[in-house]
């Protein structure tokens, strides 16, 4: 089913969940949790990606989210520890987790702070495939 979605589409975005990234991925955005057990998730993540064959996708951006957890990482320490750039950073979003469950989504109209963070998230890989 990916093959057909990309011989149709320019861009398809994929959630890979813990799962593997798919063969067809160009670009892999990692979104971690400001948090230590984010963080050590997303270091997991990273180590096992190293181990990748030769010419694997690498991740090239990074989303770092946040909660309300106390005693949050910031952004630039994610960073630092995972040697990967942040491309956006998204604060808490109202009313996002009773949505999802909802079964609505997480909140993504214009305007919203995913949605900006998506169109940064994009401004970013394309202007890496333009080099």
């Amino acid at each position: 089913m990916l093959r057909a979605l990309t011989a149709r589409h320019r861009t398809v975005v994929v959630d890979a969940g813990r799962g593997e990234v798919p063969d067809a991925a160009t670009h892999v955005v990692l979104v971690v949790p400001l948090t230590v057990p984010g963080l050590a998730g997303a270091l997991a993540w990273r180590a096992v990606r190293t181990g990748a064959p030769v010419g694997a996708v690498e991740p090239v951006e990074l989303v770092v989210t946040c909660g309300p957890a106390p005693g949050r990482l910031a952004p630039d320490d994610v960073a630092t520890a995972l040697d990967i750039p942040v491309a956006a950073h998204v604060g808490r979003v109202r009313g996002a987790r009773a949505a999802v469950e909802r079964g609505d989504g997480p909140p993504v109209g214009h305007g919203t702070a995913l949605r900006r963070a998506a169109e940064r998230v994009l401004d970013v890989a394309v202007a890496r495939v333009d080099r």
